[in-house]
């Protein structure tokens, strides 16, 4: 493994930026940052590691997980170089940041600590199968500035609502909390400086998300009504982005693509014996009809037509969930965003530069400054999104990691 100190330049035919492709780039790091960029910009740096026919990509950014050490250690595996943990325990989230700031074999990660739920909410019902303690609880809008604090004292980076009461799912009902509770808790975490994302599977959870000002939801919502193209036109115009977790519901609605995710060879050598079942393995029950996935479909297209921005999201998660992995299933995200309507261009955003400017992040873009997270894959995902998983290199902060990673081209 090599050392992220010292300089040297890395050259690959194609560089998409984040934004968009050039030809004929150097890319110098220098101390695991990008220092410069461009045509013949490492001209004077004898180390210099050439790909040839190749396209190298800021690393990948899932915008949805629930993760630990081992969800970071195999996102990497698969050049996802950063997680956005969507909710999770400080018992393994602690231990996970310090390896992320640590060590470069792992993801870096932004977490929202526990989400705020109410009594009796979701994900309530998930403890004992899914979490090991309860969820702590927020019932009133005068509570939510105590509860904010406490998530900054655990070493949350942004507050995750979640606002929910099973009417899309299979099960039964459950609590929801209040829009005067939404609204002060998006209050609360904008005073404190911090970015508030709801967990929504409706629409009417998303009508209520937007009107409490929050930034973004996470999922798309699973029913349709006649008011959403209003909804969407109001989430673009005050600038709310939307984290697709089209795999998530693929596995939910029985449209079982992680089966030929799992057999694909590319992902295979990278997965070990448990994250190779999990991902092939179906949920008992189909939550959702394929239809209900077509009509997601139509609502990702809808969303970007509007101009919302899309950003890619998994919902992998440490408790094993069926049909999901960490680090392979963003490259199906992107895949399914682009089998959806978006070019692939759009979907290599949607899980780069898209998500490093809607958490204000430093990765996702290959520019000077940004730490030297790249992907290095054969082909052109740019113009195939399957090439994503040709992958020749992955770097960390200015170290090549993981399989098919290596200085020695």
């Amino acid at each position: 493994m090599n050392s992220s100190k010292g300089e040297f330049v890395l050259e690959a035919t194609r560089v998409f930026d984040g934004d968009t492709v050039h030809a004929g780039w150097d890319i110098v790091v220098r101390d695991g940052r990008v220092d410069a960029v461009g045509p013949g910009a490492g001209y004077a740096v004898d180390n210099r590691i050439a790909y040839g026919d190749a396209t190298l990509l800021p690393g990948l950014i899932d915008a949805h997980t629930h993760t630990d050490i081992a969800g970071l250690r195999a996102a990497v595996r698969f050049g996802v170089t950063t997680e956005i943990d969507l909710g999770s325990d400080p018992q393994w989230m602690t231990p996970a940041r310090r390896a992320a700031r640590d060590t470069t074999d792992v993801a870096a990660v932004i977490s929202a600590s526990f989400g705020a739920t109410i009594s009796g909410g979701h994900p309530n019902v998930l403890v004992g199968t899914h979490y090991p303690r309860p969820f702590p609880t927020v019932e009133r809008p005068e509570d939510a500035g105590s509860f904010v604090h406490d998530r900054i004292a655990e070493g949350a980076d942004l507050v995750k609502l979640i606002i929910e009461d099973y009417a899309c799912w299979p099960y039964a009902p459950v609590p929801r909390m209040s829009s005067d509770l939404a609204t002060a808790l998006v209050g609360a975490a904008h005073a404190a400086g911090m970015r508030a994302v709801a967990h929504v599977t409706s629409v009417s959870g998303l009508a209520q998300a937007v009107d409490a000002g929050v930034d973004g939801i996470a999922h798309l919502p699973m029913d349709r009504t006649p008011d959403l193209g209003e909804l969407i036109r109001r989430m673009a115009a005050v600038g709310v982005f939307c984290t697709t977790t089209l795999t998530m519901l693929a596995a939910l609605s029985g449209e079982h693509d992680a089966a030929a995710l799992a057999d694909d060879p590319r992902v295979a050598m990278r997965l070990d014996t448990d994250e190779l079942a999990t991902l092939r393995r179906r949920h008992r029950t189909k939550y959702h009809p394929a239809p209900a996935l077509i009509a997601m479909h139509s609502t990702v297209r809808d969303l970007a037509e509007n101009g919302v921005t899309l950003l890619a999201g998994t919902d992998a998660a440490s408790a094993a969930i069926p049909g999901l992995a960490h680090g392979a299933s963003l490259h199906e995200e992107m895949r399914l965003l682009v089998r959806a309507g978006l070019t692939p261009t759009e979907a290599l955003r949607s899980a780069t530069s898209s998500v490093a400017d809607a958490y204000g992040l430093e990765s996702g873009r290959v520019r000077p400054g940004a730490p030297a997270d790249f992907l290095v894959v054969s082909g052109d995902p740019t113009v195939d999104i399957r090439d994503s998983l040709n992958i020749r290199g992955v770097w960390r902060r200015g170290t090549s990691v993981g399989p098919g990673s290596d200085r020695r081209i």
